[in-house]
């Protein structure tokens, strides 16, 4: 471990900063030595993921903060909101823009790796943001907006760690021609291939959602939905057993993906997705002590590496 950290938990730099100027504008970005750094990283041991895929970035949050998705905007932009009692942060992945930065002073930060021109605002005791100009990454353009509420002083300290766990990921493979089912009795939706065809089954008045494609070497592509109470059989269970954690549309989920390949080299994926706290009255948890009870969405595709797949489970959302 460095001696000498001079970012919030190693990510986090601010170019030709010395404490005590805010009168220009500008903060100091304290530095932390090994045992300072060491309680920091314990403090955000508890706060929750988020990974976009599309955009190529994740980073974390405190518990308490809650996350918002906005995708359906008539100019194509994208951007996700992410909001707590000590401020918000603003990313927009698709078609960041560069802002002028007339009433602020133009600083350089690191983030997730790559340099930003960031525009600070600052009022003592007033107000203050950060508006960081829009970068390239992959087929995208990533611009932040980021605010803090007061007291200045110690919500600064948070919104710091926030971004400081940010990191750029490899952008996923998105295809555009996919269609959007939303079921508004069970309150959520998904994107899903163009080509696949939707039923809704009742089983004992619970419904499952399939979605199919069929194949002339008789396999088949898939996609079942159960918001509740369906139950599952037994291999599902080495599912659950290999699921790993993953927030999705701001909830915490269990998800496992297998990637594979049968003797002719025909790639396939296999996913199984639930969630660990029941998201809204109708789409419940999956209690995995009970095979009966709970929720779940399962995903089979032919000739998948797992790009499809991940875009289906990261297009599912619930709404009111």
């Amino acid at each position: 471990m460095q001696k000498q950290v001079s970012t919030i938990i190693g990510a986090f730099t601010i170019a030709a900063v010395v404490w005590g100027i805010f009168s220009v504008g500008l903060y100091a970005v304290r530095s932390f030595e090994g045992d300072d750094e060491l309680m920091l990283q314990s403090q955000i041991l508890d706060w929750k993921t988020y990974e976009n895929r599309q955009g190529g970035f994740s980073l974390q949050y405190p518990p308490d903060w809650k996350v918002e998705e906005y995708n359906n905007d008539p100019s194509g932009t994208k951007y996700i909101i992410l909001s707590g009692s000590q401020g918000r942060i603003d990313i927009d992945y698709v078609n960041g823009k560069y802002t002028e930065c007339s009433n602020g002073q133009m600083v350089t930060m690191n983030l997730g790796g790559q340099q930003f021109d960031v525009c600070h605002y600052f009022i003592e005791n007033i107000s203050e943001s950060w508006g960081f100009q829009a970068k390239k990454h992959g087929n995208a353009s990533i611009g932040l907006s980021v605010g803090v509420n007061a007291p200045y002083d110690s919500n600064r300290d948070v919104i710091l760690n926030i971004l400081s766990t940010f990191r750029f990921i490899e952008v996923e493979k998105i295809a555009t021609d996919w269609k959007t089912y939303q079921d508004s009795s069970f309150g959520f939706s998904l994107d899903y291939p163009s080509d696949m065809e939707v039923a809704e089954n009742y089983i004992a008045d619970n419904p499952i959602i399939v979605f199919t494609k069929n194949y002339a070497s008789a396999r088949q592509d898939s996609i079942r939905v159960c918001p509740q109470d369906c139950g599952y059989g037994p291999d599902t269970k080495k599912w659950i057993a290999g699921a790993k954690p993953k927030t999705i549309n701001g909830m915490p989920a269990m998800v496992y993906i297998e990637n594979s390949s049968d003797p002719m080299g025909q790639s396939s994926s296999t996913a199984f997705l639930y969630f660990v706290k029941t998201p809204g009255q109708k789409f419940t948890a999956l209690d995995t002590s009970n095979p009966e009870k709970g929720g779940w969405l399962e995903i089979s595709l032919w000739g998948d590496d797992g790009s499809k797949i991940n875009q289906i489970i990261s297009s599912f959302r619930f709404i009111k």
